[in-house]
């Protein structure tokens, strides 16, 4: 489980959102969608702790003639399409905050319990960091991701342009870039097959980061954890 001062820090982030969240659900405005991304993303940055203090517990929330069945007050007011148990939901949010706050608070933790998601962060490139963290910290997952790989492609970009290739983007940018016949990029001895493997390896790595990863995220309004984003911002850092 992530250290206690860290996921009281996601907790009290939590509850801003839904605070910030409760007065708009009902409108249509640009700022009610973004909250209502973001409230899944704060959640699931704090899920384990979350389950920890409040327990397992079935709540039932009837959509028409459908029955849904949640874990928890939250996930039944806060996330799921009914809003019956929000108020349930949001004082049981701050019961694990007062719990959690007492641990803290009471040093009941060693000094030793490290958050493997700050250590995380100490392995990423220090582009990554930079570009991502900032985002990350505010629950943006998917944006951290997004944002890190459009500069990922920034880089090859102009890369490629220096040594007089085409302004190119995507995946179409990696195949000429990491070419293993005329390549721009060269990242091993092309005249062995092994040299040739790993060039060809590549150019497959990067075309399928962009295809598969950047470009639905570019497109769409896509909902990660922040697990998830890890991940993926490992795979950036590596390439």
């Amino acid at each position: 489980m992530q250290a206690r001062p860290t996921a009281l820090r996601r907790l009290e982030h939590l509850k801003q959102l839904v605070e910030e969240y409760g007065p708009l659900k009902f409108q249509s405005t640009e700022r009610s969608r973004e909250l209502a991304r973001q409230i899944p993303e704060a959640y699931g940055a704090v899920e384990d702790v979350y389950r920890h203090y409040a327990g397992d517990q079935e709540v039932i929330v009837e959509d028409r003639r459908h029955k849904k069945s949640f874990r928890n007050f939250f996930e039944a007011g806060w996330l799921s399409a009914r809003t019956f148990h929000s108020s349930e939901g949001y004082r049981e949010l701050e019961k694990v905050i007062g719990r959690v706050r007492a641990e803290v608070e009471d040093q009941t933790i060693p000094a030793t319990d490290v958050d493997p998601i700050d250590y995380a962060w100490s392995l990423l490139h220090p582009r990554v960091q930079m570009i991502a963290r900032q985002r990350f910290s505010a629950s943006h997952y998917a944006d951290a991701v997004e944002a890190t790989l459009k500069e990922l492609a920034s880089v090859i970009r102009n890369l490629v342009l220096q040594r007089s290739g085409p302004e190119l983007d995507g995946v179409s940018l990696m195949q000429t870039a990491f070419s293993p016949k005329n390549p721009v990029i060269v990242l091993a001895d092309l005249s062995t097959q092994s040299g040739r493997d790993i060039q060809r390896g590549y150019m497959d790595l990067f075309s399928g980061t962009m295809a598969a990863i950047r470009n639905p995220k570019a497109h769409g309004n896509i909902v990660i954890t922040s697990e998830r984003a890890l991940h993926l911002l490992f795979l950036a850092s590596m390439l």
